[in-house]
């Protein structure tokens, strides 16, 4: 490390020299979590792909809705796995790059606390803020590394003023400023994992300094927040959109689809233009008008057909339900008009097509 160059006040001495000895530990968890997260990608590989949605989902990807129906494993399971062979690169290199000097100035045990603890964090905030997609990825917990090395260079002024932490603030910085302007980048796990990591290594301290009665009570208020925490989104509370959002589900996959609407349109009142809520309160009333449609109850059909339109964009299905449900009343202008909005929808959208080849359109 260039720091190693920098003059320093005698009262950081000692540190400095400590640093020397410390920085050429042996590395243990740095090397055996690269190789987890590279077994997990080549057995993700070989089952469907570490882009398949599904293949990620049997892995333990972090999707919110799955985690807020009590499977709370993917809030850990989720930090070892990667999304393309690009993503497993990046974040490889920067755990090999970071990761083995945060665990030479903290030591195996604590590193793997702070690791552990940092993607966690991460999770719970891309759970509780980043829910719409399905993610997974070690950014979290290496940027709870970066909070590491920052806490040490806080310990060393004059580290931080030097190269290294001229260069790790930037490193930091540029990541959260490059995540808020690419919208497949996850933030929340950035910042969460940061935050987490920076005060996992303040109160554990540097391999050097002993876990005083102080800093145990500090670690166990910290253990006592974080576990709260993910309990909180594990099972949210009564009432919460969440919540709601939860009972909606299970309605819709019990086929009532009546009950599933008035859970979700609540859980909407509460996270208004919610793109979870919303396109499940699609997916319920498009079923809810296929029975209405099946039942011969073509008007209720068609009211619940028209408010998919906002909830599910760019579905042909739904005008071309609509339509049939048109002509069945002998509306039939209505109905041909409703199949050419499909197919504008879908130009090959063949069920339509066959529709208006009948009626000579």
């Amino acid at each position: 490390m260039e720091v190693l160059n920098e003059e320093y006040t005698q009262g950081e001495e000692n540190v400095m020299k400590r640093e020397v000895i410390f920085l050429n530990r042996k590395i243990i968890f740095t090397y055996i979590i690269l190789g987890i997260n590279i077994l997990l990608f080549i057995a993700m590989s070989i089952s469907g792909g570490s882009t398949n949605t599904n293949t990620l989902i049997r892995f333990g990807g972090k999707f919110a809705p799955l985690i807020w129906g009590g499977q709370w494993w993917r809030l850990i399971t989720s930090i070892f796995l990667h999304i393309g062979i690009a993503h497993l690169a990046f974040n490889s290199y920067a755990l090999y790059s970071i990761g083995r000097v945060s665990e030479s100035l903290y030591g195996s045990g604590k590193f793997l606390f702070i690791y552990l603890f940092a993607g966690l964090w991460g999770s719970i905030a891309s759970t509780m803020w980043g829910f719409e997609h399905i993610s997974a990825g070690a950014s979290g917990a290496i940027f709870g590394l970066a909070g590491s090395l920052l806490y040490f260079g806080l310990r060393t002024p004059r580290v931080l003023s030097g190269r290294f932490g001229t260069n790790l603030i930037v490193i930091i910085l540029f990541n959260i400023c490059y995540g808020f302007i690419d919208s497949r980048t996850d933030n929340y796990a950035h910042l969460g994992g940061l935050l987490g990591g920076f005060i996992a290594a303040a109160l554990l301290g540097l391999l050097w300094e002993r876990i005083s009665d102080k800093r145990f009570v500090g670690i166990l208020i910290f253990l006592l927040i974080t576990l709260g925490s993910a309990y909180f989104i594990v099972v949210p509370p009564e009432g919460s959109w969440q919540s709601l959002y939860i009972k909606g589900e299970k309605a819709i996959d019990s086929e009532q689809y009546s009950h599933a609407i008035e859970y979700l349109m609540d859980a909407d009142e509460l996270s208004p233009r919610n793109p979870l809520i919303r396109r499940s309160l699609g997916i319920a009333r498009f079923n809810l008008a296929g029975e209405l449609f099946n039942a011969g109850e073509y008007s209720e059909a068609i009211v619940q057909y028209k408010e998919c339109r906002s909830l599910i964009l760019s579905e042909p299905a739904i005008e071309y339900n609509m339509g049939l449900a048109y002509i069945r009343l002998n509306q039939i202008n209505e109905g041909l008009a409703a199949m050419r909005r499909a197919l504008l929808i879908d130009p090959n959208f063949t069920p339509a097509k066959d529709v208006l080849r009948l009626y000579n359109q």
